[in-house]
């Protein structure tokens, strides 16, 4: 699966999720509410871990609806890879000139970024 071409972005967030449909929702609003009003480009990579049921679904949905920030990505067979796998397969597919790599039960707060990018500082995450 190959996310679709375009400019580099700014950031890059990368998360493997397994069976997290209660929590992706409140996850992606917060990584828009702390990128988009501080002027970043951005995406969420989503990489399906094995999940099943609902969590499929909801990543799905959330992709087909905000295909220019929101992409999904599984593993051959949805199978269960684990989280380096995932991270790797999210960052072949990253456009991002920084990576932001969360777990995808973390909360992205507005105060996680520290700097923006182009000043050779790494993006920083505060996870409460």
């Amino acid at each position: 699966m190959t996310l679709p071409a375009a400019e580099t972005l700014d950031v890059s967030v990368l998360v493997p999720a397994k069976d997290e449909a209660a929590n992706l929702p409140e996850f992606l609003r917060l990584c828009a509410e702390a990128l988009a009003p501080a002027g970043f480009s951005y995406e969420v990579v989503v990489v399906n871990d094995g999940s099943r049921g609902d969590s499929v679904a909801l990543a799905h949905d959330y992709a087909r609806q905000h295909p220019e920030r929101i992409h999904y990505l599984e593993h051959e067979g949805a199978r269960n890879r684990g989280h380096s796998a995932s991270r790797n397969l999210a960052v072949r597919h990253a456009r991002g000139e920084y990576l932001a790599f969360l777990d995808d039960d973390a909360c992205a707060h507005a105060g996680w970024r520290r700097t923006r990018p182009g000043r050779r500082a790494a993006v920083a995450s505060r996870i409460p």
